[in-house]
């Protein structure tokens, strides 16, 4: 009578490692598009706002031309590029999210300053 041999078991295949549940799949970024919006510069803004919304008023500043077609090296004007409007409660979001943008910024780059921001500490008593 012939023996059977013992075979060794087969070794499992490794686990494929599986994307979370919110994260998309390779193929599936493949297939996503960018998003085509409006992209502005702004370097000034204002705020306006009543006790049911707020404006976010995004600046800009552009040169002024003389009449001989060169541009004048001290006055510009302010061109308003996009004017977002937002509740109460979003805008609070707003404050709370760019103060710890502006917190991780200051830890990795040091102190930012700005012309507002020297006048502020000049007002402190």
């Amino acid at each position: 009578m012939a023996r059977k041999r013992k075979s060794k078991p087969k070794p499992k295949p490794k686990p494929q490692p599986q994307p979370k549940a919110d994260e998309p799949t390779p193929e599936e970024i493949a297939k996503l598009k960018v998003v085509e919006v409006p992209a502005f510069y702004a370097s000034t803004f204002r705020i306006a706002g009543s006790g049911n919304d707020f404006s976010l008023i995004f600046q800009r500043t552009v040169a002024m031309q003389t009449e001989d077609g060169g541009i004048h090296p001290t006055v510009g004007s302010l061109e308003t590029v996009a004017i977002v409007t937002v509740s109460p409660q979003s805008l609070k979001d707003l404050h709370l999210l760019i103060g710890r943008q502006v917190e991780q910024q200051e830890k990795e780059f040091g102190r930012i300053k700005t012309p507002y921001t020297i006048r502020l500490a000049e007002q402190k008593p």
